[in-house]
């Protein structure tokens, strides 16, 4: 898990960027998409792994949150999916899983830009994201 610090505030002119948003549960994807939206973010959804490939073939995307445990095809496996694409390779993306540490350490190895354990603190997760755009300045 990733230690964040809460000195960064949102520079409102850079904060129109796409977040993919990938989780199987609906929920968890509309609480995301309801709280992104409020930082000025544009959230598209996607409820799989197979939802979230045809997401990154039609839309631009500048960040994924992705959970790992989903059907069929995992978190993990889309994270490994975006490294091996050329045009996806330097996307950043945030994994968020209910489960231990073998599969963050997964995760950090596939080199997402931060790892959470669920059930994550929005603060933190909007630190990290404002991070991995380039959207925060200094207090």
């Amino acid at each position: 898990m990733q230690s964040v610090s809460r000195t960064a505030r949102v520079d409102k002119s850079k904060s129109k960027r796409s977040i993919l948003v990938v989780d199987d549960e609906k929920w968890l994807v509309e609480s995301l998409d309801l709280a992104l939206r409020k930082h000025k973010y544009n959230v598209i959804p996607a409820y799989s792994y197979d939802d979230a490939i045809a997401a990154l073939q039609r839309e631009k995307i500048d960040l994924i949150v992705t959970d790992i445990a989903m059907e069929r095809k995992d978190g993990l496996q889309l994270v490994k999916e975006v490294r091996e694409n050329p045009r996806f390779k330097e996307l950043p993306v945030i994994v968020q899983s209910g489960f231990g540490d073998q599969m963050q350490k997964e995760a950090i190895a596939l080199k997402a830009r931060a790892v959470f354990q669920k059930p994550v603190k929005m603060e933190d997760l909007l630190w990290a994201i404002h991070d991995a755009l380039g959207t925060k300045t200094k207090k």
